[in-house]
């Protein structure tokens, strides 16, 4: 598991850009993510836990891609992504 943080952080500090997640990668990965339980907390880095329980949320009622309300506040979110920590792990 913490290889695979190291190559995420790796990969992450390589783009340029905000990634912009669709629908069909948020499915995919509430899919692959939510099996890892709180574990998910190490791993996520393209947005905030917050943010994956959020679209959890929404996925689990129903709500999926039900935002226009606030269409800008995944674009928000997104930008707040984990850095490296101090000790370099």
């Amino acid at each position: 598991m913490q290889y695979i943080k190291v190559e995420n952080e790796t990969l992450r500090l390589k783009l340029s850009e905000l990634v912009k997640v669709t629908l069909k990668e948020r499915q995919r990965l509430i899919k692959f993510g939510w099996p890892i339980g709180t574990d998910i907390r190490e791993v996520i880095l393209i947005v905030l836990v917050s943010t994956y329980l959020r679209w959890f949320r929404e996925y689990r009622n129903g709500r999926e891609g039900d935002n226009e309300a606030e269409p800008y506040r995944d674009q928000i979110e997104s930008a707040y992504v984990y850095g490296i920590s101090a000790d370099g792990c």
